[in-house]
């Protein structure tokens, strides 16, 4: 009796921690207005779609703008993860009448509907409110089948809400990712699939996954005496990414996703063409700095000579590496003018006056070599990326009228968020080394690396894509503990 009475306050007390850090950390969020960018992109394809029935626009002749940049071109590929966009157009359709749209289709929207929609179209400018609710109510399924210590669930939750993305589709790709592991770790065998089948449509870096898992599972149920014909269903994973990389293919004659992808290896081929030198400094730079790590950063800076490369990893600098790939100082541009001259003075112009497919192609020709030529240093450039995904990006807490609470609660985020990849990191290398390979039989464990692996050596690991990745390392802890115990 008194077991149970204790089981079920721990569960209360976790589930009121929940809402309430969950709350907390919310008050910092706008909900009125498009908050990124990155972000304004896709409410521009969303919009597009709400008011002309089309996913950007069919050919560069057609759009009467100047920036080559621009969604809408291509048919959208260069955002072509479609899912976030067909919510946003679902949303829209939804809350505005068949006038108000012809009025958004000639006006700027965001002012249109800051002033005009309704609530929910207003909260989905920033679909953490809705994004919360959901994970609210997964991480609730998640405490009542927990079977873990009060700290570890404790800790785990933290993690888990410290990390929750404040960019929309992120954080519709986090609790995606999040479901997708708890219910792989639950040995459902059909709704990971289908979570996985959509995951590429609102991240293209799970495609890859994708292929894997399909093949994996194949291969792993031609090996058992009783294989059936419906172990084949797992392609089902593969049909809507396909089916939108056929789109893609017939309207731009590019068999993928996103066209993005090239423009995105220039940042690791830049950095490759830093001295050595300088880069090492970035291990300095990309340590994060919280109430833990401030005064050893401040310390080191006044006593060495790293304030001189600040510049070249901040991205507010334009003189900074991932800013100079397609200016005149930047290597990658050097190369883009050999190939279709020095009258262009940045990338835009090659785009406005040249093939935007064929650009594409020789951007990655460009990366693709640069890596090819220096092997030894591009994996010296994917550890310093790989030291960067160490530490994603965490939300700091501030109620007001809480200071001392909120610094107890960002020096405890600061250090979950400092310690969590590399323990989670040491625990795979421990099962290694010990010859425990059944832990790789974890999707979670397997996604962690495949994302990990992915965004070292071929991006630049950003702390906000480290933050996606903490669903798969909370449910790769789970399943080797689980693992382990159960050799015992």
């Amino acid at each position: 009796m008194n077991k149970k009475f204790n089981i079920n306050l721990k569960k209360i007390l976790l589930y009121f921690y929940t809402v309430v850090l969950t709350v907390a950390l919310s008050n910092n969020i706008v909900f009125d207005r498009i908050n990124s960018a990155d972000d304004f992109q896709y409410w521009t394809l969303g919009v597009n779609i709400s008011t002309s029935g089309s996913y950007g626009i069919s050919s560069p002749q057609n759009f009467t703008g100047n920036d080559r940049t621009n969604p809408l071109l291509n048919s959208g590929q260069r955002r072509g993860e479609a899912l976030y966009p067909l919510l946003i157009s679902t949303v829209v359709k939804f809350s505005l009448d068949e006038k108000d749209l012809d009025v958004l289709h000639e006006e700027c929207f965001q002012e249109f509907l800051i002033k005009n929609c309704s609530l929910l179209t207003k909260a989905v400018f920033n679909l953490n409110l809705i994004v919360r609710i959901f994970f609210i109510i997964s991480l609730f399924i998640y405490i009542s089948n927990s079977k873990l210590k009060f700290l570890q669930d404790f800790i785990i939750l933290s993690s888990l809400l410290f990390a929750l993305p404040t960019y929309n589709k992120d954080a519709i790709t986090y609790i995606m990712l999040f479901n997708f592991c708890y219910f792989a770790f639950k040995k459902n065998k059909f709704i990971p699939i289908l979570i996985l089948s959509l995951l590429p449509l609102i991240n293209a870096v799970f495609y890859y996954f994708a292929i894997f898992y399909a093949v994996n599972k194949i291969f792993i149920a031609s090996k058992n005496s009783k294989f059936k014909i419906q172990n084949l269903l797992v392609v089902i994973v593969l049909i809507p990414s396909l089916l939108w990389s056929f789109r893609n293919y017939q309207a731009n004659d590019e068999f993928s996703i996103s066209s993005r992808g090239p423009q995105l290896l220039t940042i690791k081929a830049e950095f490759m063409y830093e001295p050595s030198k300088n880069l090492s400094h970035a291990y300095f730079w990309y340590l994060p700095s919280n109430d833990v790590t401030n005064k050893f950063k401040l310390y080191l800076l006044e006593n060495s000579n790293l304030s001189k490369t600040r510049y070249l990893f901040d991205r507010g600098d334009s003189k900074c590496i991932v800013c100079r790939r397609f200016e005149k100082n930047g290597y990658v541009f050097a190369e883009l003018q050999k190939i279709y001259g020095e009258q262009y003075r940045n990338l835009d112009e090659i785009l406005d006056s040249e093939n935007n497919s064929k650009v594409n192609s020789d951007l990655l020709k460009i990366s693709l070599k640069t890596f090819q030529d220096d092997p030894i240093k591009f994996m010296y450039v994917s550890s310093i990326f790989f030291y960067r995904g160490l530490f994603p990006e965490f939300m700091t807490l501030a109620i007001d009228n809480a200071t001392k609470l909120n610094t107890v609660f960002n020096i405890f985020g600061s250090l979950i968020r400092l310690l969590l990849f590399p323990y989670i990191i040491l625990l795979l290398l421990v099962s290694l080394f010990k010859k425990n390979y059944y832990i790789f039989q974890s999707q979670a464990v397997l996604i962690f690396i495949y994302l990990f692996t992915f965004y070292s050596a071929f991006t630049h690991f950003i702390p906000r894509y480290s933050s996606v990745l903490i669903p798969a390392a909370v449910f790769a802890y789970l399943d080797i503990k689980s693992k382990n115990n159960s050799k015992l």
